[in-house]
């Protein structure tokens, strides 16, 4: 008797037969697709059928172990589909290849037969069958882009409006990902001189970084119909641009404008093609497959690793597919997101402790408690980008 077979004796109506069937239909499908040994994921999959089956019947536990050996299965290939299915209860949990399958599969089944699905089940279903990202370079070098950003940031500095500061911080923020590229492939500077120029683009950044966060604040609080709040920030933000002035002078800004020309000269010299382009992806594969969203800090660098390789697809320096890139955009648009209601509520709470702002306690609750819902909405998303960037970048197979 077939080891399928074996199952369906146990199984007590039509639909379960569907469910089973339809579950090892899409195990052959899904292996084929990534590479993996249809054999192993098939007993896998039989198996936790199995595991689901002995809450109602205990024996049926026991005839997996005399299955696996009567198919003549070794020791260590029994430990390795046993390790495997001990990950398949959490279906959020992204771990060993043959689980992985299994819970695709199931989710693919689901959906054939209509039956009830989570969100993860949805983001299981929608990338089951992906192939992965492609990545290549673009047509444009990194010298053209750095020439573009010098003539935009000339214009910035001499605006200083809420919205140029904003992009005087996205035009740092590419420079950064232009230096980070250059880093990569050990390409013209040396790497002292790649950690000066570095730390000056941070130095810099860190100049308007107050001003970009009272301005997101207003902007929320505004929003939120908080106009206590409002007036503050407006009032902080207005001295935080005044400071900005008081330190631009033409030296801050002849200094700044070198170093942009610095690195203009280094990317003349350079084609980035001689590297390999999966690097960039790799290392942001890399990252996501260790990260842990309740980590904070991590969460924080997620974000700025996000950025860099957004950016440089905007640039036109690499070229992503459009679902790697949506994915990316949205996922790190909900951590940036997630991050302003931080710092929102950090700033908030000062400005109260300090008596900055007047607001009755009723209002600072119902503030805070809409601060936190934002926050609590936006992370619950985060999980599910996290969750489906892993499964689009074949994290685990």
């Amino acid at each position: 008797m077939k080891s399928e077979e074996m199952v369906t004796c146990f199984l007590s109506s039509v639909d379960e037969e569907m469910y089973f069937e339809g579950v090892i239909n899409h195990t052959k499908e899904i292996s084929n697709i990534r590479h993996i040994n249809s054999y192993y994921t098939q007993l896998a999959a039989i198996y936790h059928k199995y595991s689901e089956l002995k809450h109602s019947n205990k024996k049926n536990h026991k005839l997996v172990d005399k299955i696996l050996v009567n198919l003549g299965l070794e020791s260590e290939e029994r430990a390795y589909i046993k390790k495997a299915l001990k990950q398949m209860e959490d279906k959020t949990l992204i771990s060993d290849e043959i689980s992985e399958v299994v819970k695709d599969a199931i989710a693919l089944t689901r959906y054939d037969l209509n039956l009830k699905k989570s969100k993860i089940d949805k983001a299981r279903y929608q990338y089951a069958l992906s192939k992965g990202s492609e990545i290549a370079w673009g047509d444009v070098s990194g010298k053209d882009q750095v020439y573009k950003i010098i003539k935009d940031m000339q214009f910035y500095l001499e605006d200083l409006s809420d919205d140029s500061i904003h992009e005087i911080r996205i035009s740092i923020r590419k420079l950064m990902a232009i230096l980070w590229l250059l880093d990569q492939g050990s390409f013209g500077l040396s790497q002292s001189d790649r950690e000066d120029m570095g730390k000056e683009l941070r130095l810099f950044l860190k100049m308007f970084t107050k001003a970009r966060e009272y301005a997101v604040l207003l902007e929320q609080m505004d929003e939120l119909g908080f106009e206590e709040v409002s007036a503050y920030a407006k009032k902080k933000l207005k001295a935080s641009k005044s400071k900005i002035k008081k330190k631009l002078d033409e030296d801050r800004r002849n200094q700044i404008m070198m170093t942009c020309k610095d690195l203009f000269k280094n990317c003349e010299k350079i084609d980035f093609k001689h590297m390999s382009v999966r690097e960039v992806l790799h290392l942001y594969q890399d990252f996501i497959s260790n990260l842990d969203v309740q980590e904070e800090t991590t969460l924080h660098k997620f974000r700025i690793e996000g950025k860099t390789c957004k950016y440089l697809h905007e640039m036109n320096i690499i070229r992503l597919d459009d679902e790697t890139f949506n994915l990316i955009k949205k996922l790190h648009k909900q951590i940036g997101i997630w991050h302003d209601v931080q710092v929102n509520r950090e700033l908030t709470n000062e400005w109260i402790k300090n008596d900055k702002i007047d607001l009755s306690k009723k209002k600072i609750n119902k503030l805070l408690d809409q601060l936190e819902a934002i926050e609590d909405k936006t992370y619950k998303k985060i999980e599910i980008g996290v969750f489906k960037m892993k499964k689009h970048l074949n994290i685990a197979r």
